[in-house]
């Protein structure tokens, strides 16, 4: 009997596990920044909007040397379109925290598929704070136009794109936070410094057991990893308040990092459990 660790679900396409996604025939070109306007609501659980995001993200020196353009999605239906072409849309920031945008009430599971079915084919999802996918909201239109949204009760959506439970406590004081070893090797020693004596409270971590790509760690838990769902793409989340000033230069760097290096390798995020058997005729 050979056992070995096998990823999970959706594999590169030939052709491009061997290339950075620079170097793709049709490179990806966009970073897709959500945006709930126009009355839209202030995030939940998180320090910054769409406008803090936005500027962080024009002004990111790397990013912009990448020749990666931020597109705003300000309707549910331009999200729903950006997820089904993961090949374009290179990555999708949701600066809301716990807030998410569905077409309507009667269409959450469809954006949590959705999405779950972008991340697997290869997309970059990165949530930034809190319960991921917990508030949906949807917009309010007349004669055609959006004019306010709404929001809905808490639903727990990220339990329905990873398949397991999400711990959640609302009393946990904050902690020291650290880098990990993946998290240095991506940032410079500036950044490094900056973030260093960070602290946060991490009271939202998915389970250890779930494996992960972690960044940036207290003792509770991972504060910030990037999680395979199903695929070869990763679900970036805070496991706590976000803030964005210890978000934003690991988004930054992770996307630039998974921009310039090739897929097959791409630094592993699934269980550790998950194993290929094969026997012996």
């Amino acid at each position: 009997i050979q056992a070995t660790p096998s990823p999970v679900g959706e594999a590169p396409p030939a052709g491009l596990e061997d290339k950075p996604p620079a170097e793709w025939p049709r490179a990806p070109k966009l970073i897709g920044l959500i945006n709930l306007t126009p009355n839209g609501p202030g995030p939940a659980w998180a320090d910054a909007g769409p406008a803090q995001w936005r500027e962080a993200l024009a002004t990111a020196p790397v990013l912009s040397q990448q020749l990666l353009e931020v597109r705003e999605l300000t309707d549910p239906e331009d999200l729903l379109r950006a997820c089904a072409q993961p090949r374009e849309w290179f990555a999708i920031v949701n600066p809301y925290g716990e807030i998410f945008p569905v077409p309507a009430p009667g269409r959450v599971e469809e954006v949590l598929q959705a999405v779950r079915r972008y991340v697997a084919a290869g997309g970059i999802w990165w949530e930034t704070g809190g319960f991921s996918f917990f508030y949906p909201c949807w917009p309010v239109r007349e004669q055609g136009r959006i004019v306010r949204w709404e929001r809905g009760a808490g639903i727990g959506g990220l339990s329905r794109i990873v398949g397991l439970p999400v711990s959640l406590a609302d009393d946990y004081p904050s902690e020291p936070l650290s880098l990990t070893p993946a998290g240095r090797g991506l940032l410079s020693a500036d950044v490094q410094e900056k973030l260093s004596g960070a602290s946060a409270t991490v009271n939202r971590p998915l389970l250890e057991n779930y494996g992960g790509w972690v960044l940036l760690r207290g003792e509770t838990g991972a504060y910030v990893a990037g999680y395979h769902v199903g695929g070869w793409g990763y679900l970036f989340r805070v496991g706590g308040p976000g803030k964005i000033s210890l978000t934003a230069p690991l988004v930054e760097a992770t996307l630039v990092h998974l921009f310039r290096t090739r897929p097959r390798d791409w630094p592993a995020a699934q269980p550790p459990h998950v194993w290929q058997v094969q026997t012996a005729e």
